[in-house]
């Protein structure tokens, strides 16, 4: 909270220390710990030991969600596009427009990206070689982010709707 991070000794179940950086929305890749920086307008690249700062990438505000598979790192940039991070050179690799939707929550599953968003009452399934939406899963209510765990999308509305979807093909399984 407040832009802290705990780091904690997973064994022990204890804090071993906590670091000041202004960051939230913190996700783990093979490169390290990447997070967002408001007061930045910023995705930064962290050393998960020492909460040193390796890079810095710009992002065109507001910042809002955060994803990683492997090395790659996805965000929002301005609310109107999917961007992918060059965790090297840290750089924008891709980018990727979504017309008359406004994304906020994303999640990878692989080759795939989830997207959605507090202002639409919809999810969109993004295949991140191509670029193209997949499909568009029509909801009862907006979405704000989610998980994929397994073969399965979960997410939550804003009215406290639980949504499970299969993962491959976006077929809503569970309300």
């Amino acid at each position: 909270g407040n832009g802290t991070i705990v780091r904690w000794d997973a064994t022990r179940g204890r804090e071993i220390d906590r670091l000041r950086l202004g960051v939230f929305g913190l996700v783990s890749a093979p490169s390290g710990i990447w997070g967002l920086s408001p007061p930045d307008d910023a995705v930064v690249h962290l050393d998960p030991r020492t909460g040193a700062e390796l890079g810095r990438v710009p992002i065109e505000p507001p910042l809002v969600g955060l994803a990683a598979d492997g090395d790659a790192i996805w965000t929002v940039s301005a609310r109107e596009a999917l961007v992918r991070i060059d965790p090297a050179r840290h750089a924008i690799a891709d980018r990727i427009v979504l017309e008359r939707f406004e994304p906020e929550g994303i999640t990878i599953d692989g080759r795939f990206l989830w997207v959605s968003s507090s202002f639409e009452a919809a999810l969109l399934h993004v295949d991140t070689r191509t670029g193209e939406v997949i499909d568009r899963v029509e909801t009862d209510g907006p979405l704000f982010g989610g998980v994929v765990i397994g073969d399965s999308f979960w997410g939550s509305a804003n009215d406290g709707t639980i949504y499970r979807l299969d993962a491959s093909s976006g077929q809503i399984l569970e309300q």
